[in-house]
């Protein structure tokens, strides 16, 4: 990457807030992953999943559901920010109708894009379908405690 600015921030950003949710709900089967719900909220997006299962519990019961959060911060190493956007990467498993929490070793997380990287790729809502598909795939391994930089390339 080079120091020439293609995407601001500031575009990033209002792109984001004007145009998508920020909250995304991906059913995961053994070879494919498929978005189920989104919202601006994560009560507002749980709660279309909680219709849904109510609606069809036998498609859901034992399946694993996997939520990416989208939130902005100012880039400071030095403060436990690693870049400017962060998605949070969640697990949960449908048991009884119930959604529970669901502890996937390597697949959930913090995972971080980094001013610099956003200035020049810019910002796409299919690199939230990408990272989903790429940890189903075993692609990448996702750590809780340390920050996961995205570096992917399409």
């Amino acid at each position: 990457m080079s120091g020439i600015i293609k995407y601001t921030i500031k575009d990033i950003k209002n792109q984001i807030k004007e145009k998508e949710v920020r909250n995304y709900w991906f059913l995961v089967n053994t070879n494919k992953s498929m978005l189920i719900s989104k919202g601006d909220s994560k009560k507002e997006s749980k709660n279309i999943i909680k219709t849904k299962i109510t609606n069809n519990p036998n498609k859901y019961e034992g399946k694993t559901i996997r939520r990416l959060s989208i939130s902005f911060h100012k880039e400071n190493k030095n403060l436990n920010s690693y870049g400017i956007i962060l998605i949070t990467l969640n697990n949960f498993i449908v048991q009884k109708s119930i959604i529970k929490t669901l502890y996937d070793k390597g697949k959930e997380g913090p995972i971080w894009f980094t001013k610099k990287w956003l200035n020049w790729n810019g910002w796409d809502k299919k690199y939230l379908t990408k990272i989903v598909t790429d940890i189903m795939k075993n692609k990448i391994n996702l750590s809780r405690i340390s920050p996961n930089i995205y570096h992917l390339y399409f």
